[in-house]
């Protein structure tokens, strides 16, 4: 497990079930400043943004040059050291967004309150393509050090209905906005289960611990 960032939200994905989803999110006060390079500068934290909106999708939706958003991590053909492309700092860099997902896809829309918090300090590292417990869709820049979070909650969510075990799911805090500056994630579903029902009746609201 590890803190991924991605937006002014930063999550840490507990475990993936196949009815629904344990996770701790923190808001911390960056955000991105697009000039020609992503740069991370402070951002002032307002009360919306204590509520933000976690939207989730499985099967993934592609990305928006049509490719499947795993196309990128698949392993590369043998190709003579001349034709190989060149090498990117990360294998993030340069990837092209995940479109928005059909309705269908869609498994989880939900907006969450993150309680008022401070004095948690926040180490952000980036996770290897194919990490079941997360991590990120493309590119986004790595706080230097240590970030303070101004607000937290460990969440307990349900998926709409139950998924397969080894389906993968995409996690959005932007609602996949391909315009945005911020990223999805990228997670796996294990073969158990979150809720004891495992019925349709299992519970579709949040609990916040």
């Amino acid at each position: 497990m590890s803190w991924q960032n991605g937006s002014d939200i930063g999550v840490q994905v507990l475990n993936v079930f196949r009815d629904g989803i344990r996770l701790e999110v923190v808001r911390v006060p960056l955000r991105v400043e697009d000039e020609g390079e992503y740069t991370l500068v402070p951002a002032e934290a307002t009360e919306a943004s204590r509520r933000p909106w976690i939207q989730a999708a499985s099967p993934p939706p592609p990305r928006v040059d049509g490719c499947p958003w795993y196309e990128p991590f698949r392993p590369g053909r043998q190709l003579p050291d001349w034709l190989q492309p060149a090498k990117a700092a990360t294998p993030y860099d340069g990837l092209p967004k995940l479109a928005r997902p059909s309705a269908e896809a869609i498994v989880l829309d939900q907006q969450v309150e993150l309680g008022e918090e401070r004095g948690r300090m926040i180490e952000f590292t980036r996770s290897d393509p194919g990490d079941a417990l997360g991590f990120p869709a493309n590119g986004y820049p790595l706080p230097d050090g240590p970030v303070e979070a101004d607000a937290y909650a460990q969440l307990v969510l349900a998926w709409r209905h139950p998924l397969q075990p080894g389906a993968w799911v995409a996690l959005s805090f932007d609602r996949f906005d391909p315009n945005g500056l911020s990223t999805a994630f990228l997670v796996k579903v294990t073969g158990d289960w979150l809720f004891e029902d495992r019925g349709a009746g299992y519970p579709k609201a949040l609990t916040a611990g």
